[in-house]
């Protein structure tokens, strides 16, 4: 039987581990009712199908940003931003999946010249993931690439790397682990802003994880990989750790690391 003993959030710096306190308070934090969506593939639902016992290889993430909820729906595809009242404004949506929005127009401005602040935008994505959105508000989105496109390194695949796009939606350009235009990451765990707007994407492989930071610019700065076997080890010599989340410091150039740890123990009983 496989009990868990404790979980610890060691800090790590990009050179050195710490150790902090658990915490001594709790937030509780009262539910809102905001808006709810449907399930459809219409540009305001949320693609969500199962199909017989297989399990769901997608991936769907919501994220907040001072005022507006993002969407990445893995299933369908696309990215939905919200009001917090749950009005659609941006769509980025593939073609093949999703029909042409009714709601949302495609144009950036309307005939009297004016901005459209609502607006659709039909691109190739594919199977996306994991979303950020920096001080400007451009959305980085993670999408995989066409199987033709992957890469073979060291027996792991690499087939995932980062859209980004404005904040009407116009396509920029594609970061991967050399910045932009590089080459694809393996999975990706999550991609995160700090407040200095370095972007930083967490990636898992076979012998753990790989973090790659980037400046504002998208000029790497640290590629640091962590090995599971060389985590702090328990004062009880029977216990082993693992590696869970690992979420960067949004003022420093630190990483917060959970690691929990196991033990296995025998129920006399069976």
């Amino acid at each position: 039987m496989k009990r868990i003993l404790n979980i610890l959030f060691p800090l790590l710096s990009l050179f050195q581990f710490f150790s902090c306190s658990p915490y001594e308070t709790f937030v509780h934090l009262k539910r809102e009712d905001l808006f709810s969506l449907s399930i459809g593939n219409m540009e305001d639902q949320f693609h969500f199908f199962i199909q017989g016992n297989n399990p769901m290889p997608y991936k769907n993430i919501l994220l907040y940003d001072d005022g507006l909820f993002y969407l990445a729906n893995g299933q369908g595809s696309k990215l939905m931003q919200f009001t917090r009242f749950g009005e659609l404004t941006l769509l980025l949506y593939n073609p093949d999946l999703t029909p042409k929005p009714v709601l949302l127009p495609e144009k950036t401005e309307s005939e009297s010249g004016e901005i459209v602040s609502r607006r659709s935008v039909p691109f190739a994505l594919h199977n996306t993931g994991t979303v950020s959105v920096d001080s400007q508000k451009s959305i980085y989105l993670e999408v995989e690439l066409d199987s033709a496109d992957f890469r073979e390194e060291n027996g792991v695949i690499l087939r995932k790397v980062i859209r980004r796009f404005d904040r009407f939606g116009t396509p920029m350009d594609t970061i991967g682990r050399e910045g932009i235009n590089g080459t694809p990451f393996p999975f990706i765990e999550k991609c995160y802003h700090t407040y200095e707007n370095h972007f930083v994407v967490v990636t898992r492989n076979p012998s753990g994880f790989t973090i790659y930071w980037f400046d504002q610019t998208m000029k790497p700065l640290y590629e640091l990989s962590l090995d599971p076997e060389l985590l702090p080890a328990s004062q009880d010599p029977e216990a082993f750790p693992t590696l869970g989340s690992i979420i960067p410091d949004l003022h420093q150039k630190k990483l917060y690391v959970m690691v929990t740890y196991y033990k296995y123990e025998r129920d006399e009983s069976t």
